[in-house]
């Protein structure tokens, strides 16, 4: 770890101790006017580091976050970090279908930290859930976990798959797919295919419908109907997305639903 990352891991260590105000949102049912703000198909801590951390969501309301204040964004929920444009420096951890990543924002570090998944996806999705009481101690164990994590850090240097990394980042949420990919990249398919599972560790069709599946399932929990859903998360028609669905979670997805409910 270098001097400038090592610098951030002890901020974050005393964040951890000591955590400000936590932003808590997880309404994916939210879409914005415009597409330039965007989701993670998965759920997201923002741990603000320095100076004014700004976030826009979807319905029009703008957060600032200050030193050590926290946002935690569910799975599909529209936003666009720092709108204002005032340089403020911010840690944020996503979780790919393979592997967990962490950015650092706008500090320049080269690379995308990489930690396993588990236990700290379990420990944010449990600070997501908690209840107001209780969310501070869960924030504080999941930042816990995160500070110990071995942090291993990589760059896709090949411009080929820099370029289907980026891609990925930016249209994760507009029906993306394999062709667009191997087409952004330059190379050929083969190839592409190649740098693409090297870096993610899964094709690019199975990235995509792991992403996919993940986003359809929190809609799908908060409501949505099956066919907004499956246009929502990239599927051409609600028959496709009803197959992929039922291939994963062996029923379909209005029994999927049902079953959820009569649970909680």
């Amino acid at each position: 770890m270098d001097s400038q990352l090592w610098r951030v891991w002890a901020q974050l260590e005393r964040i951890a101790a000591d955590p400000g105000r936590i932003e808590v949102l997880t309404d994916a049912r939210s879409w914005p006017s415009t597409e330039h703000r965007h989701l993670h198909p998965n759920p997201t801590g923002v741990v603000a580091l320095n100076g004014v951390v700004g976030l826009a969501l979807a319905d029009g309301r703008r957060l600032q976050l200050q030193p050590g204040d926290l946002c935690l964004i569910g799975t599909g929920v529209w936003h666009e970090h720092d709108p204002t444009g005032q340089g403020g420096t911010w840690i944020g951890q996503g979780f790919m279908p393979t592997w967990s990543d962490l950015t650092v924002s706008p500090l320049g570090i080269r690379g995308i930290g990489r930690v396993e998944r588990e236990p700290t996806r379990a420990l944010l999705v449990a600070a997501l859930a908690a209840a107001p009481a209780a969310r501070r101690a869960a924030v504080q164990a999941w930042l816990a976990q995160l500070v110990q994590e071995p942090v291993r850090m990589q760059w896709p240097e090949d411009r080929a798959q820099r370029a289907m990394v980026f891609q990925m980042w930016r249209r994760t949420h507009v029906r993306i797919d394999p062709e667009e990919l191997v087409q952004v990249s330059g190379a050929a398919r083969a190839r592409a295919y190649r740098l693409f599972s090297g870096w993610y560790g899964m094709t690019p069709k199975a990235f995509i419908l792991a992403s996919r599946l993940e986003l359809a399932e929190t809609l799908l929990t908060q409501g949505l109907g099956v066919a907004e859903t499956a246009w929502r998360c990239g599927w051409d028609t609600p028959d496709t997305f009803a197959r992929c669905w039922r291939r994963a979670h062996g029923v379909p997805p209005a029994e999927w639903m049902r079953r959820a409910a009569a649970v909680h």
